[in-house]
């Protein structure tokens, strides 16, 4: 299988999209909004709203974020959504193994809820 490089989402009615006609899974460090995009390619935003803290926090969470998702290869099994990752005060201190896990947790919803779904119809 070929490697599918993830596209950044930077507009802002790309993640309304996500919000609107999506699904959410909340896991424990983290939220993560999912949406078929009618396409090869997945498209990935990260949001940590000012709740969470200053700049400096929400910085640092959005960065565990990003590497996390970009260390992980289950990602490249999403072609075909838009993924957007939304941190929660709880990731700036969860463990890194435990962020990963949340992360597959929410992977594997995802596909079910969606592979579920299809089959229903």
């Amino acid at each position: 299988m070929s490697e599918i490089r993830p596209v950044r989402m930077k507009k802002h009615k790309m993640f309304v999209n996500v919000n609107q006609n999506g699904i959410k899974v909340v896991a424990g460090g983290m939220v993560v909004q999912a949406c078929p995009n009618n396409s090869d390619t997945i498209r990935i935003g990260f949001t940590v709203t000012k709740k969470i803290g200053c700049a400096v926090v929400r910085n640092r969470t959005r960065r565990r974020l990003k590497e996390l998702v970009r260390t992980e290869p289950k990602i490249g099994n999403m072609a075909g959504f838009d993924l957007v990752f939304i941190g929660r005060l709880s990731t700036r201190e969860r463990p890194y193994p435990k962020l990963r896990a949340d992360l597959i947790y929410a992977l594997n919803e995802i596909q079910r809820q969606f592979t579920s779904d299809i089959s229903h119809e």
